[in-house]
């Protein structure tokens, strides 16, 4: 949803998942042709793919999901795309599962309704709603085998990594893949929104981490592990030099148009890992 926006104009900028942008750009599922024309500013923070199964339903691998009930997050989303990447990697179709569109905030229940057997989290590490749903026991982590981990990583949109042990309270590290959350630009965004956008992220980098509770990934880290779209002259300039060029004509209002952006960004974290739902939950 967000590239549509990008791509017809309606958003300047919006946050996009790694691989997702790697599937606009080379014209893959959903997208029925490449997009283009859209530019990488900056690499937000990484998203781990988190898949979790009721823990007495003998889910030790996602191909033992023949047959469930899965939520890949809502219709439409880049996380049900990632789950549906790692049901083909894992030698499924969705047609083998019930897929259910559960939102970011509503698994848990589900989970407790038995109305789901599985669900695939692609999301910052450690997520609130990930360890509510790990706090019962009747809900566990599920690591992804090696050999899905390399076709995924082949793939070129996905990254090697595990949920260390210490992460929810588990037994062991579980193997997974990650994808980065990254800062996109439409084709009409202007170079001093940009502009103001990489200083904020730059300045404002402990004051954004705090309050999204993410580690934000180096400003440098940019298109090398997404084969995706071209990055901004302006970022590449910034990562290049550490400096971005004086531009005069950026004036008070734009700095705040850069700091609402990033304030949408806060918004939209705390909504996605279910921050505001939690009390109702417990």
């Amino acid at each position: 949803e967000n590239i549509e926006l990008l791509d017809r104009g309606r958003a300047y900028y919006a946050i996009v998942q790694s691989d997702i942008a790697h599937r606009a750009a080379h014209g893959h599922r959903p997208f029925t042709q490449r997009v283009s024309g859209l530019t990488l500013i900056a690499p937000l923070h990484a998203e781990a793919v988190q898949v979790l199964a009721r823990a007495h339903l003998h889910i030790f691998t996602p191909a033992d999901l023949r047959g469930k009930a899965i939520s890949f997050g809502p219709t439409g989303s880049g996380s049900e795309e990632t789950g549906k990447a790692i049901l083909g990697a894992s030698g499924l179709s969705t047609s083998e599962v019930m897929v259910k569109g559960v939102g970011f905030t509503e698994f848990v229940k589900d989970f407790r309704a038995e109305l789901i057997d599985a669900a695939v989290v692609t999301t910052a590490m450690p997520s609130p709603m990930v360890k509510l749903a790990l706090s019962d026991d009747e809900v566990r982590l599920v690591p992804l085998e090696s050999r899905v981990i390399d076709q995924l990583v082949a793939d070129g949109s996905y990254l090697a990594t595990s949920i260390p042990r210490s992460m929810y309270g588990q037994r062991y590290d579980v193997p997974t893949v990650e994808v980065q959350a990254l800062l996109v630009a439409s084709r009409t965004a202007s170079p001093a929104t940009t502009s103001v956008l990489l200083r904020v992220l730059r300045e404002d980098r402990k004051t954004i981490e705090h309050e999204a509770g993410v580690q934000l990934l180096p400003l440098a880290v940019l298109a090398g592990t997404t084969g995706s779209f071209p990055v901004d002259s302006l970022a590449r300039t910034f990562t290049r030099a550490g400096v971005l060029p004086r531009m005069e004509f950026v004036v008070a209002a734009l700095v705040l148009v850069g700091l609402a952006a990033i304030t949408w960004y806060r918004g939209w974290w705390s909504h996605r890992n279910g921050l505001r739902h939690h009390s109702g939950l417990l």
